[in-house]
């Protein structure tokens, strides 16, 4: 059994298991409500953990990619050795799991716990460039190359969600070949 986070306590570290597998299961939920031809409007999860702008990337395959992605991401959570997400579109599903851990796990939230989770997240991501994509605000910034090229924030465009992070490697199925041998 893998040891947990520093930012955890004990019964944090159970929560956020528990927590992966019910955020886990409605991933999955979502993901047949889309491939039963449903709108992306009438899913859970993936119109509130996947910024809404680029609802014409969604299609079936990148949801497919998207989930596996979670899934990818719980295994390395559950066998915890300090590893850090290895993509964008880990980044997004790890952001909705520490979002949606106080909603389903609500009656074991107790005092500091949310922030916790908070400082797990910091534990285990390098940084936190996704959140950019929610602020509307800053709508558009991944198409400012200029931008982008200062900051370093080419993972940010729907097509580099699955392109590993540098030293990283992705799950076999979010892998796009022709994008690995550049």
């Amino acid at each position: 059994m893998s040891e947990n986070p520093e930012s955890l306590s004990p019964s944090e570290w159970k929560l956020l298991r528990r927590g992966m597998d019910m955020y886990l299961d409605l991933l999955l939920d979502d993901l047949g409500t889309v491939l039963n031809n449903e709108p992306l409007k009438d899913t859970l999860v993936f119109r509130e953990v996947l910024p809404p702008q680029f609802t014409s990337w969604y299609t079936p395959l990148f949801l497919k990619q998207f989930v596996v992605c979670a899934v990818h991401l719980a295994a390395k959570i559950d066998a915890w050795d300090g590893a850090v997400v290895a993509c964008a579109a880990e980044e997004l599903a790890f952001r909705g799991l520490i979002e949606w851990i106080p909603t389903l796990c609500e009656a074991d939230i107790i005092p500091g716990t949310i922030e916790h989770l908070g400082d797990f997240r910091e534990e285990a991501v390098d940084d936190f460039d996704v959140d950019m994509l929610f602020d509307l605000t800053l709508d558009g910034i991944e198409h400012d190359e200029t931008l982008n090229a200062q900051l370093g924030l080419d993972s940010l465009r729907p097509e580099n969600w699955f392109r590993p992070f540098s030293g990283h490697r992705v799950h076999p199925y979010c892998r796009n070949d022709q994008a690995e041998s550049d």
